[in-house]
């Protein structure tokens, strides 16, 4: 991966509130499923149609589960759950669907691969230092 040297005001730990160097992803590519469906084929004895039906099924089973509330094991990439976020009342007679702010989903990685993320190359790309806000 390529990471870049940022001048910017940190706003957590020891310098918070200091302009400081330190470092930052580079610029990120956006992959499109159709990248993702050709490495698929070209690493199995699946069709690029065979794997776009399989992420769409796939798609369409993990969102019936987690609308229903439910955690969804997806194996070696990790776990994708349903989240909400709640503004707090005084009263519990007050507390209800109204006070839902956030309805979202939130994907924890499986620890392998966290473990296999952790020795990925990096490499200092810029002489330049670059001013972030």
């Amino acid at each position: 991966m390529e990471i870049y040297i940022v001048h910017k005001k940190l706003t957590v730990g020891p310098h918070k509130g200091k302009r400081c160097f330190t470092l930052s992803r580079g610029p990120r590519r956006n992959i499109a499923s159709g990248n993702l469906l050709e490495g698929i084929e070209n690493a199995t004895t699946l069709s690029f149609a065979d794997g776009e039906m399989i992420f769409r099924s796939l798609v369409e089973v993990v969102t019936e589960k987690v609308s229903q509330g439910h955690s969804v094991d997806l194996g070696p990439l990790g776990t994708i759950k349903p989240t909400i976020k709640a503004t707090g009342v005084e009263n519990r007679k007050d507390c209800n669907a109204k006070t839902i702010t956030n309805r979202g989903v939130q994907f924890i990685a499986r620890t392998e691969l966290n473990e296999r993320l952790k020795n990925m190359s990096l490499r200092v790309v810029n002489s330049k230092v670059r001013n972030k806000q």
